[in-house]
């Protein structure tokens, strides 16, 4: 018993020491580098080199390489939480990183490198004494960033010029400073790779100039709304991607937007388009879990392959779509009812596939045309309710395999089963906008099928009743 006693005693001893250990051990190797001087580092194959900075006063360091071999660095903190990373930003494959080190605090940096050789290099880190940083962003156009209120500002007249991976922006190494964005109102695009991967930028101010983003232009960065943005007519691909903040978008006067522009944002609820849009690319809203509300409004849209696919859509409304790419919607699995526009001539296969609760399909115009690859491939589950209004060419009991039924009249706006008189009041009322239909019986009023209401409809309307 007394043996026991003791071995519990030495345990409890023992967990009471455990703690004291320092939280950092990981990095117990790590050797010590002074700012102002550069230390020799050889890395081997598949290994990381460690070393401990401890910055005697508070300040904006770079930490950067040089040499011929292509690194990689990571800042963390001593409990080795990465606080930033570096690829490519210095020359020839180096890495350069413009960091806040604050006084009396342990960091690490780790270096590592791609290759397969033992390289060999050298690693800095240099106290800036600067708090301001700026330059020109294209012709015509400046920054400026002050690193200590992480606000930059964009002046001038003309286009943010556009970069690229390995040829990234000048405020690029500054990147984890910057917080907020002002653009002037001369300023007409925002470029390439502009503001890509800036983690902490949240907030866009000013900006009404502004006319087009380019690719990647504010790709994976923090931002939760683009400000005063508005008058975007062109983004280009991936020019929101992965922007994980992103809640809502004003696009009113936006005529393209690119390939993945918004794909995998994970938070974006809503976003506002006009009639000018002309074309929703390829993947532009993939995996937007929280997207529920879409309406257009434009004339001939072109909706890309898998442009909403995975997102959060319940009952779209696709008024002036002309086309419906393959799997548009493939895996909306929030989507109930969908009302296919007069407007539409063509539907994609897997267009609204794998949307698992659709339950009623209603097409407004004449029967649209499937397009896509793939014989065996469908565009729509067979379990949907799939209805066409009597009167519209092309359809019959079996379009494309599926059962269809034409049990609504064309002109019927109330519902009686009789296009008279009582219907000709109302869609007179309704091109005067005193009167509204429900979106999913907006079919009935389109007359002449050009999936728009005017006074032609009524003409033939009046014709129709009096059987001229």
């Amino acid at each position: 018993m007394k043996r026991l006693l003791r071995f519990i005693a030495l345990l409890c001893a023992a967990a009471l020491i455990l703690p004291m250990a320092p939280v950092h051990a990981v990095y117990s190797q790590a050797r010590t580098i002074t700012a102002g001087v550069p230390l020799k580092t050889i890395v081997n194959v598949g290994r990381t080199v460690e070393y401990e900075f401890k910055p005697a006063y508070g300040d904006t360091y770079t930490v950067s390489s040089s040499g011929t071999a292509d690194t990689f660095l990571e800042v963390c903190d001593e409990n080795g939480r990465l606080l930033a990373s570096d690829d490519d930003s210095g020359r020839d494959g180096n890495f350069s990183l413009v960091f806040p080190f604050a006084q009396g605090n342990s960091y690490y940096i780790r270096v590592s490198v791609h290759s397969s050789e033992t390289e060999t290099f050298y690693v800095s880190v240099e106290r800036n004494n600067q708090a301001v940083f700026s330059g020109r962003a294209g012709t015509g156009v400046n920054w400026s960033l002050n690193a200590v209120v992480g606000v930059m500002t964009v002046t001038g007249t003309g286009k943010i010029a556009d970069y690229s991976v390995n040829n990234p922006a000048p405020w690029f190494k500054y990147r984890n400073f910057i917080k907020a964005v002002s653009i002037g109102s001369q300023v007409r695009g925002v470029g390439d790779y502009a503001f890509f991967y800036c983690r902490n930028l949240t907030d866009i101010a000013g900006g009404s100039g502004v006319q087009t983003v380019g690719d990647h232009g504010f790709a994976r960065s923090g931002v939760t709304g683009i400000g005063t943005m508005t008058n975007i007519k062109s983004l280009g691909s991936k020019a929101f991607s992965y922007c994980k903040g992103l809640e809502g978008v004003e696009l009113s006067r936006a005529v393209v937007i690119g390939e993945s522009c918004f794909e995998h944002c994970t938070a974006l609820k809503e976003g506002s388009f006009g009639p000018e849009l002309a074309e929703i690319g390829d993947y532009a809203f993939n995996g937007c879990t929280a997207f529920k509300n879409l309406t257009l409004s434009g004339t001939d849209t072109v909706i890309g392959e898998y442009a909403f696919s995975g997102s959060g859509v319940i009952a779209p409304q696709l008024t002036g779509a002309a086309d419906i790419g393959r799997g548009a919607f493939y895996g909306c699995k929030s989507m109930e009812e969908i009302v296919i526009p007069a407007t539409v001539k063509n539907v994609g296969k897997r267009a609204f596939l794998s949307c698992s609760n659709l339950e009623k399909v209603i097409f407004n115009g004449t029967a649209p045309k499937v397009t896509g690859a793939g014989s065996d491939d469908r565009s729509f589950d067979t379990a949907a309710e799939m209805m066409y209004y009597t009167g519209r060419s092309g359809w019959s009991g079996n379009w494309q395999g599926y059962s269809v039924t034409g049990d609504r009249r064309v002109g019927d706006l109330n519902n009686d089963g009789m296009v008279n008189n009582a219907d000709l009041i109302l869609i007179s009322r309704l091109v005067v906008s005193l009167y509204s239909l429900p979106y999913n019986k907006s079919g009935a009023s389109d007359f002449n099928g050009d999936g728009n209401l005017t006074n032609t409809d009524i003409i033939m309307m009046a014709r129709h009743i009096v059987k001229l």
